[in-house]
């Protein structure tokens, strides 16, 4: 399994959320889903993405702690 990097990551939720802004209306207007049911799942991954991002920006932190607690065994 090949592993994604955390910016192609982000780059596919930003793509999911896109998406979602375009066919969710359209999915409530239909009645085949709930606006508030809509809201929840778009928030939750703007969520992931807020996520994402703050750990694409403390990368080289993460990185050393990582390092520092593989080193202390």
């Amino acid at each position: 399994m090949t592993r994604s990097s955390l910016q192609t990551q982000i780059s596919e939720v930003e793509r999911e959320l896109e998406q979602r802004s375009r066919v969710y209306p359209r999915l409530v207007a239909k009645r085949s889903m709930k606006e508030a049911e809509a809201r929840i799942h778009t928030e939750r991954m703007e969520d992931v993405l807020a996520t994402l991002r703050f750990l694409e920006s403390h990368r080289e932190q993460f990185l050393a702690l990582v390092k520092e607690k593989v080193s202390a065994g």
